[in-house]
């Protein structure tokens, strides 16, 4: 990752201002209304003045924590062990729940809040925070670790604010200010200063009781008490007005950025003034004098799981370090200027306004990240068009789908100058391993003009199919009272069925097309989150970029043929027969939108054109099992007062067609035969009531005829999975478009 931003470090200073943060300043978890930040302000004699409550992340967006130490150090934020502490969940489930049901009651409103009851309940729980509580054993308990982690988070090191000092004095602001009153925390024996953890605790308690004595601020209080997890609290002063500004603020953070930067600055000035005699200087990786040696790199929390991601990683008990001798910052020297202005590009990339443009999730745990070689004022959409996430995920509007953006990003290239035009575009994606380690799983540089080439190109490889359309419900689904969710008139009336055509998906979002195993019954044969991940994100970004085929465009093929069968019958069976697809979840709303066009994909780059496969065999006979269906349906809706069985004709042997096509064409013929000759008959006949038509007899033996005229039996084999995708697009796409026949002109019969 260091090399992919170092040319972005490079392009930053010239062109935009980013705030560099020093190493050990970290940003706050996520805010989250079940995980919220607890501000704890402090009255100037160390009592607790107010607990409130921060849970809207904006707020939260520009506060970071200084992490001094190991075990959890950080200040004015940090994680403070739960006050009360309860029966172990996996272990003692009913005491627990007994434990937490009063609390759970009033913090549901599902009973009224009364002091007595809740000074009976807290009596029963046991209270956290025990100094030097051990076990039998004599090992400190978790209550003895509670103890000694508040006592390390309530005495930040005041020597880096001591370098700071003008004329004596140091200057005053919110976080001087509570530097003093944690001092209230201390007792001095004359030698040490310890913190005294039960003083705060009772600083705490007695904020608590008073407050819900009171009846005062009751739900906020209860959830910082009753919480059995550590809880994201930051600290505060009351009186901060005379300050102008309190600590949670964002000028607060910037003036402690400032501190320590400086502070470290003056170390190194210091370290190299006090050195004996000159010694040949070290370079770095970029021919940079090298700094920092023995210092960790640096960590960046980006978006979605994959948090905390160091730039490299340098650990010494990886043996395959050892291979050249070349142990942790020898292996790859960086020095410390280079490794804060990779971090800086790193933070600048992932910022939230730059959403679709620089940076978008592809999935939960991997990041795509996307910028050109120069970096305008507003970079062009690049996430966005790799289908990386941009917030417009559910927009249906023109722009936002991948056509739409894909102009947008021409005409954005298009409008810049010619000595501001990037020449380059890297692309690169991180994906969280597991959970301590992240990779880099995808890096490559493509010139601006390939990118849009590629584009141009992956939208007609999309639209290799002939036309496609579904019935949906949209807005609510359809209320199932009948096995093919036909609407009966008992729908809602605010569900109205559209037209959906195929959509062309972005380059990440092939994989989930790919990956999604369905059943015949339209649901997925596993969740999201247990399917095996065949295909890659990154490898999406593959087959749009990358001109050569290989090994993998077959694999790919094959295993979308595989999980999606299901799909391509529950759909067939669904939408001839009449029905409409329900809007039941995200996963099959995609799906079918996207499956064609990633088929149209695959034949595409096997330069096989719609053009050619449409007069092609297994296209025919998926176009012979859909005239099938839909005749069979007209059948039953005339002759069995609208009883559709579950499985129409040709849909019963579209899984047999893929695999043995002479016998599922030797089985259609008895199976159809009756229908065929009731549509003989039914032709003739002047019927126009809507969905009965007599013309759409003759019509459905007319296209039959034409399938079956064109089918060569002789050179029917086992298809290959590219004559299976055929098969699939035939079932699916529309009847060629012919005029209307007239019921006074009967075809020749079969």
């Amino acid at each position: 990752m260091i090399n992919e931003l170092y040319a972005l470090a490079e392009a930053l200073p010239s062109n935009i201002e980013a705030t560099e943060w020093h190493r050990q300043l970290k940003e706050l978890p996520k805010v989250l209304d079940k995980n919220p930040c607890f501000k704890i302000q402090l009255n100037g004699d160390g009592s607790v003045y107010d607990i409130g409550e921060i849970t809207e992340p904006e707020k939260m967006s520009f506060l970071r924590t200084w992490q001094f130490g190991a075990n959890g150090s950080s200040f004015p934020a940090f994680n403070l062990p739960p006050l009360s502490k309860y029966a172990d969940a996996k272990k003692e489930k009913e005491k627990r729940k007994q434990q937490t049901a009063p609390c759970e009651k009033w913090l549901k409103n599902n009973a009224a809040f009364n002091f007595p009851d809740f000074e009976k309940w807290h009596r029963e729980v046991i209270l956290n925070w025990i100094e030097n509580d051990k076990d039998e054993s004599g090992k400190k308990t978790e209550n003895g670790k509670a103890f000694d982690k508040v006592k390390i988070v309530l005495n930040p090191p005041r020597d880096t604010f001591a370098n700071i000092t003008r004329n004596g004095k140091t200057p005053t602001n919110a976080i001087t200010e509570l530097l003093d009153i944690l001092q209230k925390f201390k007792v001095k024996d004359g030698v040490n200063d310890e913190v005294d953890v039960s003083k705060f605790r009772a600083a705490l308690d007695r904020h608590l009781n008073d407050k819900l004595r009171a009846g005062e601020n009751i739900k906020t209080l209860l959830k910082f008490l009753s919480s059995d997890k550590q809880v994201s609290v930051i600290l505060d002063v009351q009186d901060w007005q005379k300050f102008s500004y309190p600590v949670a603020h964002e000028k607060s953070i910037v003036w402690l950025n400032e501190v320590l930067n400086n502070s470290e600055k003056k170390i190194a000035e210091k370290s190299i003034s006090d050195a004996s005699a000159p010694s040949e200087a070290l370079v770095d990786a970029f021919g940079e004098e090298f700094s920092g040696a023995g210092e960790p790199m640096p960590e960046v929390k980006l978006p979605g799981k994959l948090a905390g991601v160091k730039l490299r990683a340098m650990f010494r008990d990886h043996r395959c370090q050892y291979r050249y001798n070349r142990i942790d910052d020898d292996s790859y020297p960086i020095s410390r200027e280079n490794r804060a202005k990779i971090k800086k590009a790193l933070e600048w990339l992932k910022e939230p306004e730059r959403q679709g443009k620089t940076w978008g999730l592809s999935d939960i745990d991997e990041i795509i990240f996307a910028y050109p070689s120069i970096i305008p004022p507003s970079p062009p959409k690049f996430a966005a068009l790799l289908g990386a996430s941009s917030g417009e995920e559910n927009d249906d509007r023109s722009s936002a789908l991948f056509a739409g953006i894909a102009e947008d990003v021409i005409k954005s290239l298009a409008g810049l100058a010619p000595e501001s035009k990037p020449q380059d575009v890297q692309i690169f994606a991180i994906r969280k391993m597991d959970r301590a380690r992240s990779k880099v799983v995808f890096y490559r540089n493509y010139t601006t003009e390939r990118l849009i080439l590629a584009a141009t190109d992956w939208q007609k490889a999309c639209e290799n199919i002939p036309p496609v359309s579904f019935r949906a419900w949209t807005d609510k689904p359809l209320k199932k009272n009948n096995v093919n969710n036909i609407d009966d008139g008992n729908a809602d009336e605010k569900s109205k069925p559209e037209i959906v055509e195929p959509q062309t998906p972005k380059p990440l979002q092939v994989a989930k097309v790919v990956n999604r195993i369905w059943k015949m019954s339209g649901e997925l044969a596993a969740e999201p989150k247990k399917t095996p991940k065949k295909m890659q994100y990154y490898q999406g970004l593959e087959l749009m970029l990358d001109d050569h085929l290989t090994a993998r465009d077959s694999y790919l093929l094959r295993v979308l043929i595989d999980n999606s069968r299901g799909l391509v019958a529950y759909l067939g069976n669904l939408l001839h027969g009449g029905g409409v697809l329900p809007n039941s979840s995200r996963e099959l709303r995609e799906s079918y939108r996207y499956l064609l066009p990633v088929l149209g994909l695959f034949l595409f780059r096997q330069k096989i054109y719609k053009e050619t496969y449409m007069e092609s065999l297994p296209y025919l006979l998926g176009q012979m099992l859909k005239v099938s269906d839909e005749l069979h349906a007209l059948y039953c809706k005339i002759v069995r007062n609208d009883e559709v069985p579950p499985q129409l004709a040709g849909n019963s042997l579209l899984v047999n067609a893929l695999e043995t096509p002479v016998q599922a064409l030797a089985q259609l013929a008895p199976r159809i035969n009756p229908y065929i000759s009731w549509a003989k008959q039914y032709r003739t006949k002047k019927i126009e009531e809507t969905g009965k038509e007599s013309w759409r007899a003759g019509w459905y033996l007319s296209l039959y005829e034409q399938s079956a005229a064109n089918l060569n039996l002789e050179k029917i084999a086992r298809f290959n999975d590219l004559e299976k995708a055929q098969l699939f697009v035939g079932y699916l796409a529309a009847f060629p478009k012919k005029e209307k026949l007239t019921d006074a002109a009967p075809k020749t019969e079969a």
